[in-house]
């Protein structure tokens, strides 16, 4: 079981990395799977992911409950909804539309209300 939590960690790892560079995809919800991942595969490979830049910089706040800044919440939140605004215009099915608005009206009161912001 290890194994997989381990092989699982460096997919969302790679992902993480390639959202760095790429404005579509999240980087921070994959490194918090990873993170997760390698705390139940490897304390060797949790210390390690633990020690990083990467690490620091993307999710530390986060799992310390401090918090994101602001200029990482709106970046998300302009993702999720430019992302979630392109699907809404391809989409013809109503009910699907619907659960599309629903998801990012959740989006938007989980960052505001639930998620803190901290200063730079």
């Amino acid at each position: 079981m290890k194994i997989l939590f381990l092989i699982f960690g460096f997919i969302f790892l790679g992902l993480g990395i390639v959202g760095i560079y790429l404005p579509l995809l999240p980087t921070t919800p994959f490194l918090l799977v990873a993170s997760y991942c390698f705390a139940k595969g490897s304390e060797k490979f949790n210390n390690y992911f633990i020690s990083t830049k990467l690490y620091k910089e993307n999710i530390e706040s986060i799992k310390s409950k401090r918090g994101i800044i602001k200029s990482k919440k709106v970046k998300i939140l302009s993702i999720v909804t430019i992302l979630i605004s392109i699907s809404f215009y391809i989409v013809n099915n109503l009910h699907a539309k619907i659960c599309l608005i629903c998801v990012l009206v959740f989006h938007y009161l989980y960052f505001i209300f639930k998620i803190k912001t901290i200063g730079e």
